[in-house]
């Protein structure tokens, strides 16, 4: 490819396989992880043996071992499809105007280029070697999982959070019930509603009744009202407040009001035979007022109750206060649980159109004390704490704040849903019923060999003492955050990487591609079991049963190159966005460097065994079409770039040391390709010729790297994209392939999880087959409150 060559990605969608199905190729694939060279524990290197200079140890910086080798590297990369690596940002996101991002540049000869860092390359590399040697996962982030809840998991009762005093293994707050659904048991024989007890035979069930018992059963159910609809034109809806509702003309904020100086009550008019009703008496299903939900003859759930269908059923302080005393009677005194959905209209689910009155129960205060305090532990409260703040991380994840709510923190009066364990403790609490579950396993978890805490597979850490390949060569630091750093064990590389720069005199605009708003990457984060994990077949697991115990972890990431894809044509590149007005935080603009260059760099090693070196290069140059990943928009289809190594120069460190040292060549071997430069040396020979030792080399391994980097492994009539239903928009929610992908209670459809990359075939995935037949299944709340993607 010449250097004014230029290239446009269009999407091209594939053919239909041999399943009827249409079939592509996911962005990213996985390399298994076994620990393991040819069978052989890959982690041999013990720590300790370094430290106390044994001399048969290769990994060491303080004397040249007799049998290793030093020398240099010099490699070429050529950019195959735009490629980018950020370092300034010139611009900040503004208003209709994402944030504008420079490459790296530096002064070469007095002149700033644009290059390739080296800290990249080293990072590109070292990625390979990874997956080659079975070594150790060097950056797995320990963090704990968590899940979206499902429909049928929503925190069942609604309270106010009250700070108490603390007490040991509580927290200091608790939580004051008002209103309990969903979780009623239902009698089909006898067709009627009762709170769950616990009886000697069933000690697991939560003591609801406990916390409810004697509450009329109007004072106990939450109250519907109705006030959203769906507008705007087709693909851009967004919900507004409906005419002439309550909501629309006042407007208000959930309890307790912000910025009000005493609480914000409301009034209204409920069925006076709910208040009949004791909560913990037997309820007929049929009763006048209930609002209800049968999924069929034997099941059926009680979710709350109705307004009284008449004017003026809901009526402010003012308003409520106006009337006659005699009036006051028919209306029952409340607060009101309002999300801010006009404040984010691109979470809310469009099939939102209800918020929620709370009764205000007459027993929360007893003599001026506050009763009926459900115990929080403080393992609830840290659980909680930790899932908002991971989801602080990703902006898309948090829960969206009640109106007049100005964090997702606990504090006094505020309004949470919450659950109860079978002592009758608070087990779990959310802004929402449904929103994020804590799974028992963190990622580390995935990948320790039965739970042994000295898994090699982990980054290095206190519990280790062996190091694998890529950690002995190219260096590890020991970073526990609970370990002193002065005490921590670290070993520096072995290998020094240039940056890249221009092979040919060329100016930093004849470099770059002209301005370009590139997509928001969508990758779903783990867990998603469909993409990351599997139970040894390419069945789908669900969510909430992910664990470590019976699941195992896909391996190391690795990205498709989309080099079929890459057509000249009209319309836009594959990671252009197509409205860079839309999300403008979340996109960024950058000049892309354009196809054809080539860069050199290279790579000075010391002291490594002919073994590492046989890893180096294989990381470096797998098999003559590997291609590898390089900068932003790997699953776009941007850095994709071919690496060659142009020659291998060897340094004889012991004869450098002698007299006649001084008058040699600087190198004693010199292998060089073929049309390259001859390098002044004592030997020379082709680089073809030269024997690498593969001995740190999984052969299972190296046969899955090759496949996953050459684009000719691929099936050309197959696209590589992210996961969409069929005749779905670019763009749009990307959520909606693993809801349609995830069974209903008949089994349709099946559902198909990634896997990974075995004896060198890359899995393929389906379309959902007619996305005009998803109108019947679950589907997701922008919000991620119902059905989730992760």
């Amino acid at each position: 490819m010449g250097a004014k060559s230029a290239y446009i990605l269009v999407r091209v969608y594939p053919e239909k396989g041999e399943s009827g199905m249409t079939e592509f190729y996911n962005p990213y694939q996985f390399i298994p992880v076994t620990g393991k060279i040819n069978g052989k524990p890959s982690a041999s290197l013990a720590y300790q043996s370094i430290v106390e200079g044994k001399t048969n140890v290769v990994a060491r910086h303080d004397l040249w071992q007799k049998d290793t080798v030093s020398g240099r590297l010099n490699c070429s990369i050529t950019i195959q499809t735009p490629t980018f690596i950020g370092q300034t940002r010139t611009q900040d996101a503004r208003d209709n105007t994402p944030a504008e991002v420079d490459g790296y540049k530096r002064l070469v000869d007095g002149r700033e280029v644009y290059i390739l860092p080296g800290s990249s390359l080293r990072g590109m590399a070292g990625a390979v070697a990874e997956a080659l040697s079975q070594s150790a996962m060097r950056i797995l982030e320990d963090r704990k999982l968590s899940v979206r809840k499902e429909v049928g998991q929503s925190l069942p009762a609604l309270g106010r959070v009250v700070k108490c005093v603390k007490r040991e293994g509580f927290s200091n707050f608790a939580i004051q019930p008002m209103t309990f659904a969903t979780q009623w048991k239902f009698d089909s024989q006898q067709r009627e509603f009762y709170l769950p007890k616990s009886t000697p035979q069933e000690k697991e069930v939560p003591l609801w009744k406990h916390w409810y018992q004697g509450r009329s059963l109007q004072k106990v159910l939450p109250v519907y009202l109705d006030g959203y609809r769906k507008t705007g034109p087709k693909g851009k809806e967004y919900l507004e407040y409906r005419p002439n509702t309550f909501l629309h003309s006042e407007c208000p904020n959930a309890f307790p009001a912000q910025n009000a100086t005493t609480p914000v009550f409301y009034y209204a008019k409920l069925h006076k035979n709910l208040a009949e009703y004791k909560a913990d008496e037997s309820i007929p299903a049929d009763e006048q007022g209930l609002y209800t939900k049968e999924v069929s003859p034997t099941r059926q759930f009680l979710i709350g109750q109705h307004l009284v269908q008449s004017e003026n059923n809901l009526l402010n302080e003012v308003a409520y206060q106006q009337l006659p005393e005699q009036d006051q009677h028919a209306y029952t005194k409340g607060v009101l649980r309002v999300m801010d959905v006009l404040a984010h209209p691109s979470k809310m689910p469009l099939t939102k159109k209800h918020e929620l009155f709370l009764p205000w129960p007459d027993d929360l205060y007893v003599n001026n004390k506050v009763t009926r305090l459900i115990p929080m532990p403080e393992s609830v409260e840290t659980t909680y704490r930790q899932l908002v703040e991971e989801a602080g991380r990703r902006e898309n994840d948090l829960p969206i704040l009640l109106k007049g709510y100005d964090s997702a923190g606990l504090s006094q009066d505020k309004l949470f849903y919450f659950d109860l364990n079978a002592q009758g403790y608070i087990s779990e609490i959310g802004l929402s019923a449904i929103w994020r579950k804590r799974l028992p396993d963190s990622i580390h978890d995935f990948f320790k060999e039965k739970g042994n805490e000295k898994s090699d597979l982990l980054p290095w850490n206190k519990h280790r003492n062996n190091l694998t390949p890529v950690e002995a060569l190219w260096g590890v630091v020991e970073n526990d955050k609970d370990q002193d750093t002065k005490s921590s064990r670290n070993l520096a590389s072995r290998l020094r990487f240039s940056d890249g720069l221009p092979a040919s005199d060329v100016s930093a605009e004849n470099q770059v591609e002209k301005p370009i708003t590139l997509k928001i990457l969508s990758s779903p984060k783990p867990p998603s079991p469909a993409m990351y994990f599997n139970d040894g077949s390419r069945r789908l697991i669900k969510k909430q049963e992910l664990q470590a115990s019976s699941h195992q972890p896909n391996g190391r990431k690795v990205y498709l190159h989309q080099i079929e894809q890459v057509r000249a044509s009209k319309g836009k590149a594959l990671w252009q966005t197509q409205d860079s007005k839309v999300n403008t935080k979340q996109k960024i603009t950058v000049s892309p460097l354009r196809v054809g260059q080539v860069f050199k760099f290279h790579i000075d090693f010391e002291n490594i065994s002919k073994a590492e070196l046989g890893l180096l290069q294989a990381s470096l140059q797998p098999s003559n079409g590997y291609l590898h990943k390089l900068g932003m928009g790997k699953p776009l289809g941007m850095g994709s770039v071919e690496l060659k190594i142009e020659g291998l120069l060897l340094v004889d460190r012991l004869a450098r040391y002698h007299l006649e040292g001084l008058d040699a060549p600087r190198y004693a071997e010199a292998w060089v390709c073929d049309g390259h430069e001859t390098v002044d040396a004592k030997q020379t020979g082709k680089l073809s010729d030269y024997p690498w030792d593969e001995t740190l080399i999984d052969e299972d391994s190296l046969e899955n790297v090759k496949v996953s980097g050459d684009p000719n492994e691929q099936k050309s009539n197959i696209s590589v994209t992210y996961p969409m239903q069929q005749g779905q928009e670019e763009e749009t929610e990307g959520f909606q392939w693993f809801v349609n992908n995830t069974p209903s209670r008949n089994g349709d459809p099946p559902g198909k999880a990634l896997g990974a990359i075995v004896n060198g075939k890359i899995p393929l995935l389906q379309f959902n087959t007619d996305s005009k037949n998803t109108g019947n299944r679950p589907q997701q709340s922008r919000n991620g409150f119902s059905r989730g993607r992760r």
